[in-house]
């Protein structure tokens, strides 16, 4: 697989990923929410999947391995990604997320895994119309708190200035980080499947969202109705 083969897979899932945020996606900070009404369509857990390519005259290798943001509702969120690069004996890792706008820029991000207590900090790279770009430098002791950790939490900070989290399972991490590259037609089919059902868990959460509208409308007719009703007659008094 070539530097431009690996390239365009990449673009490919990112945009894949865009499109089921452009979909109506709730907002980043849902990742927090509970739900108390699951949806009928069973939401498929998301995998780490794990892609690479060489670029022969480069000399370099390059690795992705990604999984994704979902909120309670099993609906994406976000996309999240470890890029390795290795040339000789030089190997670089960042720790990229794809997440919708509406963030600030200036703080940036922070990556907890586990322990609250040691933030990793990140920052943004580039934001497109609808998701922005984020990335950290992984070092050799962040690749192993990844390796080691069960849970990362992304902060990203609202219009308010509150940071607001999202969880990440790291369960399958290393076992596709050591293991080999998926065949790129394989990847592509289970990025794909995860799409498809992407799709129809977001149709049904719209179609519940635009039901609860109309109920929400109806109320505030009936009590708009009522507050119009005109009050009882006041008895006359006895003579």
């Amino acid at each position: 697989m070539t530097n431009l083969a690996v390239k365009t897979s990449v673009v490919r899932g990112l945009a894949g990923v865009a499109l089921v945020l452009a979909l109506g996606a709730p907002a980043f900070a849902q990742s927090a929410d509970k739900s108390t009404d699951a949806p009928a369509v069973k939401s498929m857990q998301p995998e780490w999947l794990k892609v690479c390519g060489k670029d022969d005259k480069a000399g370099t290798e390059m690795c992705s391995v990604t999984s994704f943001i979902t909120a309670d509702a099993g609906n994406v969120v976000g996309e999240v990604r470890l890029f390795e690069v290795k040339k000789g004996k030089d190997t670089k890792r960042i720790f990229e997320a794809l997440i919708p706008p509406g963030f600030l820029i200036q703080p940036g991000v922070n990556l907890v895994i586990d322990d609250p207590k040691n933030p990793i900090a990140g920052r943004y790279r580039i934001c497109f119309p609808n998701a922005c770009m984020t990335e950290v430098q992984v070092t050799d002791d962040v690749l192993t708190k990844f390796r080691k950790g069960n849970t990362l939490t992304f902060f990203a900070a609202n219009a308010q200035g509150k940071w607001v989290p999202a969880k990440v399972s790291l369960s399958g991490f290393t076992k596709a980080y050591d293991g080999p590259a998926l065949d790129p037609k394989v990847y592509d089919e289970k990025r794909k499947a995860f799409q498809e059902n992407q799709k129809k868990l977001q149709d049904e959460l719209v179609a519940r969202a635009e039901e609860q509208r109309k109920k929400l409308q109806e109320q505030a007719k009936t009590d708009k109705a009522g507050d119009k009703a005109p009050a009882a007659p006041t008895p006359a008094p006895k003579q």
